[in-house]
């Protein structure tokens, strides 16, 4: 081999290294790539779940409150477009004392377990009565009021049924998957008498339904009738206790956040603050 021929292997072998560096050098590691792609899939999937966790540069973390805006004074919607009510205010209070940001979710009553069992939402407060087959599916604090059901009738109407026997034969309204439409479910069950039970999504609907003659009569919780009796030419003509009690709603593997709003709650029932939040809203 002439120092010729020497010469030009060696130019080609530097300039081939060269080709190769320039190529590793702008492509990066396969260990870098692979961190950049899973950093983006956990921002994602982080961005995809409820935020009831430290979010961008806030350390407050965000807590996702589902709602029914249609159970006045409990919640909804102001002449401003507001979310406001009992069970908003309630919320924001035990938020303040247990380090939350509250983010209310607007939706109808009865998407509220499955919006929460999906994780869209950390928190129920709906005016939610505690019930055993809810229990099943989600975890409830501690009550924070007992209510009652109320037989509502039009102003003015000869028709003032005194008990769930004096609504057979009639066209009742009640709001899907509540505890009213339940009670005249399992009344129709147990006695084998009919009531034409009408389902509503909301209350307002029922109560506009009762007062343009469309239903003999509604099932409403009690303090929610009293409210609509400032609104509406409706009136109370009976009141059934049921030993209803709401309570707030967080998911079942929720233990933390049960037990903060628990211990949160507790403290707030047994202070002034309680009582100032009460008379805010009912008198």
């Amino acid at each position: 081999m002439n120092s010729w021929t020497l010469a030009v292997i060696v130019i080609v072998i530097v300039a081939l290294g060269g080709v190769a560096y320039y190529s590793l050098s702008h492509q990066g590691s396969p260990a870098q790539t692979q961190t950049s792609t899973n950093t983006q899939t956990a921002t994602q999937t982080q961005t995809s779940q409820p935020t009831s966790t430290t979010t961008g540069s806030s350390s407050q973390r965000i807590l996702k409150v589902g709602t029914s805006p249609d159970f006045p004074p409990f919640e909804f919607i102001d002449d401003k477009g507001n979310i406001v009510g009992f069970d908003i205010d309630l919320v924001n209070t035990l938020a303040n004392m247990t380090g939350y940001k509250v983010q209310i979710v607007s939706m109808s009553f009865d998407s509220l377990i499955l919006a929460l069992q999906n994780k869209q939402i950390d928190v129920i407060a709906a005016g939610l009565t505690i019930r055993p087959d809810r229990e099943k599916v989600v975890a409830f604090t501690i009550p924070y009021w007992n209510a009652t059901m109320s037989i509502v009738v039009r102003n003015g109407s000869s028709f003032m049924p005194k008990s769930l026997d004096d609504l057979v034969g009639k066209t009742v309204g009640a709001e899907t998957s509540t505890t009213g439409e339940m009670l005249l479910k399992d009344y129709v069950n147990q006695t084998g008498k009919q009531i034409n039970i009408k389902s509503y999504e909301n209350f307002i609907l029922i109560v506009q339904d009762l007062v343009n003659g469309k239903l003999d009569a509604a099932m409403i919780d009690t303090p929610v009738a009293q409210s609509f009796m400032k609104q509406y030419p409706v009136t109370i003509s009976a009141t059934i206790d049921t030993g209803q009690r709401f309570g707030l709603a967080v998911n079942k593997d929720d233990t933390q956040l049960l037990n903060q709003l628990n211990a949160a709650l507790q403290q707030l029932l047994n202070s002034p603050e309680w009582d100032k939040l009460v008379s805010k809203w009912f008198g």
